[in-house]
């Protein structure tokens, strides 16, 4: 025998008794031989098992359910921001998360014309990063304070997924008295953080031809506008 055969051994040992160990602690929890055979045969059961446990063991609450039963297309996971952003919920961030405290006949009566979804902390350029093909070839905005300092609120958003109707063509001034007193204008990382997340879930792309203003103000003082997310 090589020493290179004899120098992997240990580790294919080791490999074997750690196998053997998490078999039996899955047979103390009841689940049986079977369950590596499902793991081979079916691929959506591998599929979703592999992502429960890159997850952390995240499971959607009852409310969270709840919610997706009403929202429909339009509500995004926990699961699925991890997924597309490669980011991790602390056990805190999904403490925080559990509930959607937003009322049901709220939800009803927004459910075509809004997106829900759970922010993570990220600033623009992180989500840049994270998804270089889907933003125009610029960086105008890289040094300036909206694209660096701002970044996604911890916490569910319910935010529209097209403009407001006949708003466009207008002054600030005159956009901010046609939303409804409890609804304010997000901020530029939350409109791209929702537009790309809803794209990659969905393969929907919002704001294809036309902008919409944002809360955050750029060096001049101007207020940021996202959109134009064609098919280029």
């Amino acid at each position: 025998m090589s020493d290179k055969n004899i120098a992997t051994q240990p580790t294919d040992l080791d490999a074997l008794g750690t196998l053997a160990k998490a078999t039996r602690l899955l047979q103390e929890q009841g689940i049986d031989t079977p369950f590596y055979q499902k793991v081979i045969d079916d691929t959506d059961f591998r599929v979703r098992l592999a992502r429960f446990w890159k997850n952390g063991g995240y499971v959607e609450t009852t409310s969270q359910k709840t919610t997706k039963e009403i929202m429909g297309r339009n509500f995004i996971g926990i699961d699925d921001v991890m997924k597309h952003f490669g980011v991790t919920f602390s056990k805190k961030q999904l403490t925080i998360l559990s509930e959607i405290d937003i009322p049901e006949n709220e939800l009803k009566a927004k459910k075509d014309t809004h997106i829900l979804f759970p922010g993570f902390p990220m600033n623009l350029l992180d989500v840049k990063e994270k998804t270089k093909n889907l933003f125009y070839n610029q960086d105008w905005y890289k040094n300036q304070k909206f694209a660096k300092k701002e970044t996604v609120e911890l916490g569910w958003h319910l935010i529209r997924k097209t403009d407001v109707e006949n708003s466009r063509n207008k002054n600030w001034n005159e956009q901010q008295a046609m939303i409804e007193s409890d609804e304010k204008v997000p901020t530029a990382v939350t409109m791209v953080y929702m537009a790309i997340l809803y794209c990659l879930v969905t393969g929907e792309r919002l704001f294809g031809n036309y902008y919409v203003r944002t809360n955050s103000l750029d060096s001049d003082g101007y207020h940021v506008d996202v959109g134009d997310f064609d098919s280029d």
